[in-house]
């Protein structure tokens, strides 16, 4: 600000320079007869004020060059700033919990390699605007030059981590994901174990027929379960085959899948056994009872010592 003010001053003087010159050279060509020394003092004049102007223009370049180099200075120590948080970032073994804290941590991930993607673009331009610098001629070019390739350099090997991050926690997502479908199922088989390893069996005919149609129904909802257990148990045995990082809990939670949903048919299976059982018995006593009625009915009416009084009353 200074120094603007001292180009605005000097710019104002312009003018009672050019009255001197024109005073001086107006006695020069009148042939006044001290020309010679007007002449010597008019030199020395604007020699003076061509290099005032000479270095009032170099000082005010090279102050605009410090104050570009200034911005950017500030801008490469923010680049460095970002880049020691992204390299922070990019360290951590933090692949969630869970599948809804590892979606978390993946949309984090997302947004830093974006950042990432934006602080590359600046200091791409940084160093366009570094080689211009140079070209200008600034003062400091090399240092300027120097300091944006080793930033580029180092932005440039974030790539690997951010590679291998990505990676990871996309096989913790694949797992999580995994695991989640593994507990619903469980959930699923928890939910119906209790109706297919019943006890109740109905004590006569109607309720026996009652839980055997809800038997059926139960085993044909079983039955068309059982793609979604395929489906988890594909989901498992393919990230045991890409060689996961957990395949041993992988491996483990798939028998327990296994095993569970075995135990369920094998229940499901008993209980038709016994409720088919307990209908035939049922039906047994049912139609048992049935005939007792009606020889009880019959015996009653050979017993009767009613014979009619008459012909007619007899012959009903």
């Amino acid at each position: 600000q200074k120094h603007e003010a001292f180009e605005r001053e000097l710019r104002a003087n312009e003018g009672q320079l050019r009255c001197i010159n024109k005073a001086g050279q107006t006695l020069i060509s009148e042939g006044n007869y001290r020309r010679s020394e007007v002449a010597d003092i008019l030199k020395s004049l604007n020699d003076t004020w061509g290099k005032l102007v000479d270095s009032c223009r170099e000082k005010g370049r090279r102050l605009r060059q410090a104050s570009a180099q200034h911005t950017y200075n500030r801008t490469i120590e923010d680049a460095k700033l970002k880049l020691n948080e992204f390299e922070k970032n990019l360290q951590s073994t933090q692949v969630g919990t869970d599948l809804r804290h590892c979606k978390q941590l993946l949309k984090k991930h997302q947004v830093t390699e974006a950042e990432i993607r934006q602080w590359q673009q600046k200091v791409d331009d940084l160093m366009a605007v570094g080689r211009e610098m140079a070209q200008e001629g600034h003062f400091d070019a090399n240092n300027i030059l120097k300091a944006s390739e080793e930033c580029k350099d180092k932005f440039a090997m974030l790539e690997e981590p951010l590679k291998l991050r990505q990676e990871a926690l996309q096989e913790a997502l694949r797992f999580h994901k995994f695991g989640f479908e593994l507990e619903t199922e469980l959930g699923w088989i928890r939910e119906h174990l209790p109706l297919a390893s019943s006890e109740v069996l109905g004590n006569n005919l109607y309720q026996a027929q009652s839980l055997h149609k809800k038997h059926k129904k139960l085993e044909a909802e079983i039955r068309g379960h059982q793609p979604m257990i395929d489906r988890t148990m594909a989901s498992g045995e393919a990230l045991i085959h890409q060689k996961h990082p957990e395949t041993k809990q992988v491996t483990s939670l798939c028998t327990g899948l296994q095993d569970a949903w075995q135990d369920l048919i094998m229940k499901a299976s008993e209980r038709s056994r016994k409720l088919d059982l307990s209908l035939k018995a049922q039906q047994f006593f049912f139609e048992a009872s049935e005939i007792e009625s009606w020889l009880t009915e019959k015996n009653d009416l050979l017993k009767s010592s009613d014979y009619g009084r008459d012909r007619d009353a007899a012959s009903k």
